[in-house]
């Protein structure tokens, strides 16, 4: 069923991003929200910050002294439906009833930020976090294909990263194999950490605001400034200082020097 399926990608999810020692407590979905949402749109309307406006359900969020014009949010839509925003506003109820934030910081795309900006202005504006209580919103960049718009898979669909790190590995590994001998089950556990290094240090090495072209030649090239190229240079300096200890002498003392 539908819950079982939800289940299902969560655990995934949690897989993938275990592969970057990414670990997200608690791993809770838009649906861990909706017993909140009625409360939500019951309270903005007893305050007098929600009202009908073409059917749907807004809320005002201008301020004075903004440069610009900001839209109204919408917390329900004219057929009744719920919206992203009425689902974080949820959230961060729910939060505020379990955690008690200090401060909150969103990750998230930086088109994003209009839609973050309306959901910590009724936030606070309804009182459910603390006028003084910082919410933040940091914008990351896309991660774009050659034809400069975000990276999609072959069919059109957004790339999944467990197809990506797939993508990745498979590309390590002929690389490896065409340039070595090497038994193929070693080649295939060396590409997984060679190929883990390209998507870190690809991603890590832009400015995490700006968008940016992933290259799959470029990233797995172990030439330039790549991944691949970085842990090629720590394994031979590694083999330079164990031919120096064989050869009777010590590391004892030893320091690294900017060129």
């Amino acid at each position: 069923d539908l819950e079982a399926h939800h289940e299902r990608v969560l655990e995934g999810s949690e897989k993938e991003l275990w592969q970057f020692k990414c670990i997200v407590r608690p791993l809770e979905g838009e649906s861990d929200a909706q017993p909140y949402i009625s409360g939500l749109i019951e309270d903005l309307q007893k305050k007098g910050l929600a009202y009908e406006s073409d059917g749907a359900l807004v809320v005002d969020i201008a301020q004075e002294g903004d440069a610009k014009e900001y839209p109204p949010c919408i917390v329900r839509k004219s057929d009744g439906a719920a919206l992203y925003a009425t689902s974080d506003l949820a959230t961060i109820i729910e939060r505020e009833q379990d955690f008690h934030p200090d401060r909150y910081i969103y990750v998230v795309d930086k088109r994003q930020e209009l839609h973050f900006i309306q959901v910590f202005r009724v936030a606070k504006k309804a009182g459910i976090v603390k006028e003084d209580t910082p919410m933040i919103f940091l914008g990351f960049g896309t991660m774009n294909g050659k034809d400069g718009k975000p990276f999609k898979t072959r069919e059109g669909g957004v790339m999944r990263l467990e197809n990506l790190i797939r993508d990745i590995d498979e590309e390590m590994y002929h690389k490896i194999m065409d340039n070595h001998e090497i038994d193929p089950e070693e080649a295939r556990a060396t590409a997984k950490i060679v190929g883990l290094s390209a998507i870190k240090y690809g991603d890590l090495s832009n400015q995490a605001s700006k968008d940016y072209v992933f290259d799959l030649d470029r990233f797995t090239s172990f030439e330039g400034n790549t991944g691949p190229y970085i842990l090629y240079t720590i394994v031979r300096i590694k083999s330079i200082l164990n031919k120096y200890q064989q050869a009777g002498n010590s590391l004892e003392g030893i320091s690294i020097h900017k060129a």
